[in-house]
């Protein structure tokens, strides 16, 4: 396995490769997107353990997520089953995964335990305000919740494709992304811009048909953006290993690595 360092320029390249495969197969990648989203609240909604289980199996998703996306680049159909790709590859893997989804449920619950003790609700706020969806709480724990999604895709990719070691997956998902910060910088910009364009449009939509229609538009566009999303951070990974030593280049790698 090789670390590749991209130019910065390449993260908008991922965001298009996202939307890209996202638009040849719209439905499957909504349905994927649905049913991992739906699945993971699910669970999290079983009282005492249901949140900590959902959080485990967090990487496990992204990295089916990831799996049918390659698929879909390859002119195969993104099949709701690569899903549980991350369990299908034996024993020693699905043990790495395990370990990674526990390493990501105690990550997360402590910044959001941090950040809930840094930056409180205040007693008397309205559940209905809009502001609330940018409290300091809310938007520190998304900032600092946001590499820590990146490693946690990046590593459980590279038990699955590469065989290697939880503990050393997290390692050089560190390095792969401080290596290349300038491309994920570019690529979190531009995913900015895309999400701010998606809700111009809500707005739009919600004035000219009212809060009803908007409301019915809202749903499917959302989750087609969170789509793309999760779909372009295959391309991210693709980009960033390989598998056999390339000197002197940064090219994709071919279709028998990831």
């Amino acid at each position: 396995m090789k670390l590749l360092v991209v130019p910065p320029r390449t993260g908008i390249a991922w965001v298009r490769l996202g939307i890209q495969t996202f638009a040849r197969q719209p439905l499957a990648f909504s349905g994927l997107f649905f049913m991992y989203w739906f699945s993971i609240v699910l669970l999290a909604m079983v009282p005492v353990v249901g949140l900590g289980f959902a959080l485990v199996l967090v990487p496990a998703g992204a990295l089916g997520f990831m799996v049918a996306t390659r698929d879909a680049a390859e002119g195969r159909i993104a099949l709701p089953s690569r899903l549980f790709a991350g369990f299908r590859q034996g024993r020693e893997r699905t043990r790495v995964l395990l370990q990674l989804g526990v390493a990501h449920a105690l990550i997360i619950l402590v910044l959001v335990l941090g950040v809930s003790l840094l930056f409180p609700m205040p007693a008397q706020a309205p559940e209905d305000d809009p502001l609330l969806l940018f409290t300091p709480a809310r938007l520190v724990a998304t900032l600092v919740q946001l590499p820590v999604s990146i490693l946690f895709c990046y590593a459980p990719a590279l038990s699955h494709w590469h065989g290697v070691p939880a503990t050393k997956a997290l390692f050089f998902s560190v390095v792969a992304l401080w290596r290349n910060l300038g491309a994920f910088v570019t690529f979190g910009l531009a995913w900015s811009a895309v999400v701010a364009l998606a809700m111009g449009v809500l707005l739009v939509l919600a004035k000219a048909v009212g809060p009803l229609g908007g409301a019915f538009v809202a749903g499917p566009l959302l989750i087609a953006v969170a789509s793309m999303m999760m779909a372009s951070t295959y391309f991210t990974f693709r980009d960033s290993f390989t598998a056999d030593p390339a000197p002197g280049t940064s090219q994709p790698l071919d279709g028998a690595s990831p």
